[in-house]
């Protein structure tokens, strides 16, 4: 029988507690239209991904609604948490530092519609997401998979006790940004061999990272990778040398409008399969979550697999 019921996953400490602020406004939203809903505020890292496991095991409806309020990390948990993509409908809502994937998306942090999106059916699609085999188990993401550079400024940041002060401030991508610069000045390059649908190994020196992407945007709004397309069914690679300090420091800022293709150090690439392996452990993150050090990633994209509106 069909319940109608909608489901809300809130992090309500996104961006510093923005997402609970945000949930206040939602709820209004939905008492106002009448919607029957529950909603699961989660508490813990990985509880997003519980629910959204719980939920599809339940099969309430041929198909469930889930509406999820969060920034990017928690809709990387939710994704991680899907069982049933034939059954299951995702809507998302903006609350985080970076927001990338509304970036991609084109969406906005709206409430009102937000909801719309989540009743008309009618307006879904389907889109592509990538898989990574990190220590011989398998994580998803919507839109990138990096190791090295990338990944280390994510994982001191999300150790940083100045994160929480600037996003109160409206500020947050200046943490990043120091810390990327600091980090920058004293970064170990490595060496590093990828290669594209079983194709012949690439060899490459002083890389900084390389990100693997499916959306065109991470870092909060760094056109790494301006090709891509969550429709194609391929995974658009974006691998950076660097020679020395001043012609990275150039880079970085043409990234944010995709000027920094054509420059001798960086590197597109695009595959359905993609294999890195570096000289020595680098850290690595799927949308901005931080996931250890290794030194060698398989990386998949599969294609028009999930169903969102």
């Amino acid at each position: 029988m069909v319940t109608n019921m909608y489901h809300i996953i809130v992090n309500p400490a996104s961006k510093s507690g923005l997402g609970y602020k945000k949930w206040l406004e939602l709820e209004t939203e939905l008492k106002k239209r009448n919607i029957t809903y529950v909603v699961h505020f989660t508490k813990h890292t990985w509880d997003a991904k519980k629910y959204t496991q719980q939920l599809n095991s339940t099969k309430q409806d041929p198909l469930m609604r889930i509406l999820v309020l969060g920034g990017d990390g928690t809709m990387n948990e939710v994704l991680n948490g899907v069982t049933d993509f034939d059954n299951t409908i995702l809507t998302y809502l903006p609350s985080g530092s970076s927001n990338d994937l509304a970036r991609n998306l084109h969406l906005s942090n709206d409430s009102f519609l937000a909801l719309e999106r989540l009743v008309q059916t009618s307006k879904s699609m389907y889109m592509d997401f990538g898989s990574v085999q990190f220590k011989g188990e398998s994580r998803r993401f919507f839109v990138s998979c990096g190791i090295g550079f990338d990944a280390s400024i994510c994982e001191e940041t999300g150790r940083s006790k100045l994160k929480s002060l600037f996003n109160h401030i409206g500020m947050g991508k200046l943490v990043y940004a120091a810390i990327g610069l600091k980090q920058l000045m004293f970064y170990k390059k490595v060496n590093c061999e990828i290669q594209i649908d079983q194709g012949p190994p690439m060899k490459f020196n002083n890389i900084l990272f390389a990100a693997s992407m499916i959306h065109r945007y991470e870092g909060g709004g760094a056109m790494f990778c301006p090709n891509a397309d969550f429709h194609d069914g391929l995974i658009d690679v974006c691998l950076v040398q660097s020679s020395n300090l001043f012609k990275t420091l150039r880079l970085f800022p043409l990234a944010f409008t995709g000027k920094h293709i054509g420059s001798k150090e960086v590197h597109q690439f695009r595959g359905k399969e993609i294999i890195i392996k570096t000289s020595s452990n680098m850290w690595v993150h799927t949308d901005g979550e931080v996931l250890g050090k290794t030194h060698k990633l398989a990386i998949r994209c599969h294609q028009d697999k999930l169903y969102y509106q």
